[in-house]
């Protein structure tokens, strides 16, 4: 039984040793480790493991038993000798250059570990001394070696002690302590052990301890490392599981096998089998462990659990030069590439807000609430989740559900089965949850230089009309003398004109229309301040039989019929006869021409009062206008047309906009157009919107402001 226990201590502590090494050897550790320490670990581990094998050997009398024996003793006896040259090592070089891990090369430490030069000699007392009598074997340098220990281990307590008192280590003070006091005891144990215990009846026990004690300043180590961040070690999880079950399979061998053994020769039963349900009873009911044993198999029966890993990171940057795409050729790239590393059937990136009109906007309504409440970053399907999640999930045919949520973006991603109903793992699903959060970065960043963009074409766009505004008031100074001498002209024209000719009636209409075109130069001089039309009336219908004996000379040359239908009356409105006239003069006058070389050309003008508002409605059955055009066409310099000017409807919105009423713009494609004008009846008090005109449904929205969209697997994208 004792030489059970003496394996499986010596196992431990050997196992322990080698992990710490290798964990320290590791490459991106090697560069904040000093080589002293590195150096007392390895003279541990080559105490631990020959002393382990030792004792295992213990009782085989074969000639390579006894020959590996022998191999076991030199090898404990160098970890020996190098302990204390190490140990001493470390104190002075932290007493000389602090705890820095690589200082310039001194070849004087070499002096330290001259002992080791006693290494052959302890190779011939090893090989012709007794294979199971380690101190009896090396009798001639027991002495010098206690010698050797106790004083470099006392004057590295000195050192240490030492370094305590340096404001440099302030931190460290606890840890140079306990070290120091460790390390004293186990300088007093050696030398027990080596002068007086060897022939006690303690003998076994004190060899085990003596051989032990190295272990408690490596936990010193490893504990302050841990809790104060002695060193930035980085530790390999695989070499840490690997040295946990190297462990519990070295436990088990020493103590769980003989009790097998022993009670199977009894019972005639195998109880391995029964041994296996026991662990698998632990690990189904242990959650912590099941969820560790559930999360490693996944890991190794993946089938491509690397390529998704290299998958991602290649995303990663392919993501930084996807930055310079549209939003929509963004979100579009992305999801296919997201789709074709992960192997998924389909992937949908949905910014859209639902509006919970439909089963589909309700689910995902519900997946949002759940992410946004911080409980969780990704929905898993599968996993133990509200009825209610699960159900969405189930009826969006998602296996995962990541949120997007960053500054101006707001959605969720949805991810399908994979082709081969393989799962990710939770590593995948943490990578996975980077790369979506950087997505929404790039894409908050994108938003904003298109802001960025539309703010400075609006800007040059003001500028333009600035300079627009110079022109038309250079151009209205212009107009005015010849309008003068004009209308100076036809007015004597009139004067010697009889009552009953003919031409006196078109002569009042040049006149009136001289008229209104000299208001409007004055309109354009004065555009930044409109008149005040809120003391006049007029009479539509009287605006559009007028407008229409001037108008209609147009639509006989384009033959394009007028048909009318003015059931408004002497229903006035509060503006001026100019600004009405040039609202109607543009709407009538773009659909004459848009009806024209369209067989049975018509136009249709209607005016009626509903709900204390005259409306009038100006219809065509000419071509339409183009969807593209719809979503600007009353922006300034926006036209269809070939020799057009793009100002007609700018100007007719900003006059129903201060007339405080609305314009409405309806038009189907080789069905023709319909613009709806509203105004407020004078003498009501209507409440009607601020702006001065609204697009139908079909173009409300600024192509550039397209901030919510979907995307999905296949490859179909909208904006609400």
């Amino acid at each position: 039984m004792i030489e059970q226990i003496q394996l499986l201590l010596l196992g431990f502590a050997a196992i322990f040793d080698l992990v710490l090494l290798l964990i320290l050897l590791e490459r991106v550790n090697a560069s904040q480790v000093a080589i002293w320490l590195k150096l007392l670990i390895a003279g541990t581990l080559a105490a631990h493991a020959a002393s382990f094998f030792q004792v295992w050997l213990y009782g085989f009398e074969s000639s390579a038993a006894i020959f590996l024996g022998r191999g076991c003793m030199f090898v404990m006896s160098g970890g020996l000798l190098l302990l204390p040259s190490a140990m001493l090592h470390a104190a002075i070089r932290l007493n000389h250059t602090g705890a820095v891990a690589h200082p310039r090369v001194d070849r004087r430490y070499v002096i330290l570990y001259a002992p080791l030069l006693s290494l052959p000699f302890a190779a011939m007392l090893a090989f012709h001394g007794n294979v199971f009598d380690f101190i009896g074997s090396f009798e001639p340098m027991k002495w010098p070696y206690i010698i050797w220990l106790t004083t470099a281990n006392l004057l590295a307590i000195f050192l240490f002690l030492r370094v305590c008192k340096q404001p440099e280590f302030p931190h460290l003070n606890s840890f140079y302590v306990w070290h120091s006091l460790s390390l004293f005891a186990m300088t007093l144990l050696a030398i027990g052990y080596f002068s007086i215990g060897y022939d006690s009846w303690l003998r076994s026990s004190l060899r085990l301890m003596t051989i032990l004690s190295p272990l408690a300043p490596l936990f010193l180590f490893v504990w302050y490392s841990i809790r104060t961040r002695l060193l930035s070690l980085v530790m390999e999880r695989t070499l840490v599981y690997g040295a946990i079950f190297f462990g519990l399979l070295l436990l088990h061998r020493a103590t769980i096998s003989p009790m097998i053994e022993s009670a199977q020769s009894r019972s005639k039963v195998d109880l391995a089998l029964v041994e296996l349900a026991c662990i698998l009873g632990v690990v189904l009911v242990w959650k912590p462990l099941r969820m560790r044993v559930r999360e490693s198999l996944r890991y190794l029966l993946s089938s491509n659990v690397f390529q998704v890993r290299d998958a991602t990171r290649l995303l990663s940057v392919q993501l930084s030069h996807m930055g310079t795409l549209p939003t929509l050729e963004l979100i579009e790239a992305f999801r296919v590439a997201v789709k074709n590393a992960i192997a998924v059937q389909f992937v949908r990136i949905d910014l859209d807000a639902p509006s919970l009109d439909s089963v589909r906007d309700r689910d995902m309504s519900c997946l949002r609430q759940l992410l946004s409440s911080g409980a969780t970053s990704v929905i898993v399907r599968g996993w133990k989740l509200d009825p209610l999640i699960r159900e969405s999930m189930e009826r969006l045919d998602a296996m995962w559900a990541f949120r997007l949520r960053f500054g101006l973006v707001d959605g969720i991603v949805l991810l399908g089965p994979r082709s081969r109903c393989d799962r990710l793992a939770d590593e995948q699903l943490a990578a996975l949850s980077v790369l979506f959060e950087q997505f929404a970065v790039t894409l908050n960043n994108r938003l904003l230089d298109e802001q960025r963009l539309r703010a400075e074409r609006k800007a040059m766009q003001q500028d333009k009309l600035s300079v627009l505004g110079l022109l038309a008031g250079s151009l209205a100074h212009e107009l005015r003398n010849p309008l003068s001498s004009i209308r100076t002209i036809a007015s004597l024209i009139l004067e010697e004109s009889s009552d009953d000719s003919h031409a006196r009636n078109d002569i009042a209409v040049i006149l009136a229309e001289i008229d209104r075109l000299m208001q409007t130069t004055q309109r354009l001089l004065e555009f930044a301040r409109p008149s005040d039309h809120l003391r006049q009336t007029v009479e539509p219908d009287r605006v559009i039989e007028r407008l229409l004996h001037i108008l209609g000379h147009l639509a006989k040359q384009l033959h394009v019929d007028i048909d009318t239908s003015l059931t408004a009356g002497d229903a006035c409105v509060t503006s001026t006869d100019a600004t009405l006239s040039e609202i109607l003069f543009n709407l009538i006058r773009n659909a004459i021409e848009a009806s024209q070389g369209v067989p049975n050309a018509k136009v249709h003008i209607q005016s009626r009062v509903a709900d204390g508002c005259l409306v009038i409605v100006v219809s065509d059955n000419g071509p339409g206008i183009d969807p593209a055009v719809q979503q600007f066409l009353f922006q300034p310099f926006v036209t269809s047309k070939q020799m057009g000017t793009g100002l007609g409807l700018y100007v007719a919105s900003e006059r129903v906009r201060e007339l405080r009423g609305k314009l409405h713009c309806e038009s189907v494609a080789g069905r023709g157009t319909i613009f709806t004008f509203e105004l407020p009846q004078a003498g009501f008090a209507i409440e009607l919107p601020q702006a001065g005109f609204e697009l139908s449904a079909t173009a409300q929205v600024d192509a550039d402001d397209k901030s919510t969209l979907l995307a999905d697997h296949h490859h179909s994208s909208r904006v609400p």
